[in-house]
């Protein structure tokens, strides 16, 4: 992942900071909502179980994908915090 350089001419950062973790915080509540929306059995039982397990499959894949973008801007918070002490 390519992290932006903290310097006098950039972005200053504390507002890089705040935009990542506005993001993480966002994305974190896309994911409770998301935990909200999960398929249930019951919508799925007249067609059968075969397509209930692929609605689940589908997702934790969706899941899976958010945590990987709340992941990244995790490491972006962490790599301009590091800037900071250097």
């Amino acid at each position: 992942m390519i992290t932006p350089t903290v310097h006098l001419g950039g972005t200053a950062r504390q507002s890089l900071l705040d935009q990542f973790m506005e993001a993480g915080h966002a994305l974190s509540l896309a994911l409770s909502k998301m935990q909200d929306a999960c398929p249930n059995g019951r919508d799925y039982y007249l067609r059968g179980l075969p397509a209930f397990e692929a609605a689940v499959q589908e997702h934790e894949s969706r899941v899976a994908r958010v945590q990987s973008v709340m992941a990244e801007y995790g490491a972006l918070c962490e790599s301009v915090a590091d800037a900071e002490r250097s």
